[in-house]
């Protein structure tokens, strides 16, 4: 369950997301259901509500694990669905994102950034990795990818800080400076060291 002003309108709404099921994303105001979507086929697995593109109305971010005509075998990817005030919408039914897809976090690495969808993907070698997304107005452009780390792999979200947790060890993604640059700092106990695992794009 989700308590969540929705619209900038000062009621708040109650957003029930149930994975895997049919319907798996509802929405109530004030004890009344005002939509609900969400066939089970989608296999929905994930919900974050942020409003991406800051016009003050918040997305539902969905994980969902589903073929397309394009690709045959189910997989992990995301779809994002609008909201009006009234109902939902479908925004953008991403077939998949640039590789393999194990978890995903909206977060603003930096107060005056917007935010950014981090994800924890693999490679061919079924190694996992950081990638950082902008939002596009239709879709999410890639800027910057961590190298292979060590398997397997979490990420967590405590606020607006990505935790990674790789093989027992943990990184912090971080956004230095305003420019479109990020590193995974190796975090010990009460400290934190810049390491070189990045590279920017």
């Amino acid at each position: 369950m989700y308590e969540q002003d929705l619209d900038g309108d000062g009621a708040l709404e109650t957003v029930r997301f149930t994975p895997h099921a049919e319907p798996f994303l509802q929405v109530f105001r004030g004890g009344r259901r005002l939509w609900q979507w969400g066939p089970a086929w989608l296999r929905a697995w994930k919900l974050q509500i942020a409003d991406i593109d800051e016009d003050g109305f918040a997305e539902f971010v969905v994980g969902v694990n589903r073929s397309t005509r394009w690709y045959r075998d189910r997989q992990n990817t995301i779809h994002i669905l609008g909201w009006t005030g009234a109902y939902g919408y479908a925004k953008w039914l991403g077939s998949r994102l640039g590789s393999p897809l194990d978890d995903f976090a909206l977060a603003r690495l930096r107060p005056e950034q917007p935010l950014r969808l981090i994800t924890l993907e693999r490679t061919r070698a079924r190694q996992p990795f950081v990638r950082v997304y902008r939002w596009s107005g239709f879709g999410f452009t890639a800027l910057w990818q961590s190298k292979p780390l060590p398997a397997p792999a979490r990420l967590h979200l405590n606020g607006d800080t990505v935790v990674v947790v790789a093989h027992a060890h943990t990184y912090i993604l971080r956004q230095p400076h305003e420019k479109v640059h990020f590193t995974l700092e190796a975090h010990h106990a009460n400290t934190t060291e810049a390491i070189p695992l990045g590279s920017g794009r």
